[in-house]
C-alpha cells in the first residue's frame, strides 16, 4: 500500500520478509551459486555477523537485475567464492579498528585540551553559565546544559558517582564532566562554544592554520 511521506511523495510500505533460520539462509545462498563453503560453516558466519550486514559485502557479487539497472539480485555471479566475501569483511573490520583507535586517541586529547583551556578561561565550573561558552546562542546553551545534565545523571563512571554522593554541586568540573560526554556533544557544545582564543590555540597545537 502506498503511503504519503512528508505530504508530497508516494512511497511504498516495506515488503514483508518472513524470518528464516540461519541454516535455511545458508542453504539458499549455496543453492544460488555461493561456492567454497559448506552450509554449516556459512551458517556459523551468518549467525556471527548477521545476514543483512554480511549482505553488503556479497552484494557486488550478485547478478544484475533484469528489471532494474542499479539493482543486484540472487543468484551469485558464476565463480563467486565465499572466501572473497569474507576477506572483504575482515579487511573492513581491521580498517575500522585502526580508524576507531585513531579517533579515540584524538577524542581523549580534545577532552583534555578543552577541559583545561575552558577551565582557565571561565573557571572549573565555567560551563554552568552562558559566559563560560560565549560562542553558543542562548538556545544552544540551554540545550547544552540539558544534555550535560542527562549525561551526568546517567553516567556510572566511579568518579562521577563519588562526586554525586560527596558534593552538593549539581554538576562536576570540566575535567570530570568530559569523561561522560560523547564526541558529538563535546564538539557541538564545548568546542563550538569556546572563545576564538581557545580554538586558535587548538588549531596551532594540531598544526592547522
Amino acid at each position: 500500500m502506498a503511503n504519503s511521506h512528508d505530504g508530497n511523495a508516494q512511497v511504498l510500505s516495506y515488503p514483508q520478509h518472513p524470518p528464516k533460520d540461519f541454516s535455511d539462509l545458508a542453504v539458499t545462498l549455496i543453492k544460488n551459486g555461493l561456492g567454497g563453503v559448506d552450509a554449516e560453516t556459512l551458517e556459523r558466519h551468518l549467525e556471527q555477523v548477521g545476514y543483512f550486514r554480511l549482505k553488503g559485502y556479497w552484494y557486488p557479487f550478485l547478478s544484475p537485475s533484469s528489471s532494474c539497472d542499479h539493482k543486484h539480485v540472487l543468484p551469485f555471479r558464476e565463480g563467486t567464492q565465499f572466501q572473497q566475501i569474507w576477506c572483504r569483511y575482515i579487511f573492513d573490520q581491521e580498517l575500522r579498528t585502526l580508524v576507531f583507535d585513531g579517533i579515540i586517541t584524538f577524542e581523549i586529547y580534545l577532552k583534555s585540551f578543552l577541559a583545561h583551556e575552558l577551565s582557565l578561561f571561565g573557571g572549573e565550573f565555567g560551563y554552568t553559565t552562558p559566559e563560560g561558552l560565549p560562542k553558543l546562542s542562548f538556545d544552544d546553551y540551554l540545550a547544552c546544559i540539558n544534555s550535560l545534565r542527562a549525561s551526568f545523571t546517567k553516567s556510572n563512571l566511579p568518579y562521577l558517582k563519588h562526586f554525586k554522593r560527596t558534593y552538593k554541586d549539581p554538576l562536576p568540573p570540566y575535567w570530570m564532566i568530559v569523561g561522560c560526554l560523547s564526541y558529538g556533544t563535546l564538539k557541538g557544545y564545548f568546542y563550538q562554544g569556546s572563545p576564538d582564543s581557545v580554538k586558535r590555540k587548538l588549531a596551532a597545537k594540531l598544526h592547522i592554520f
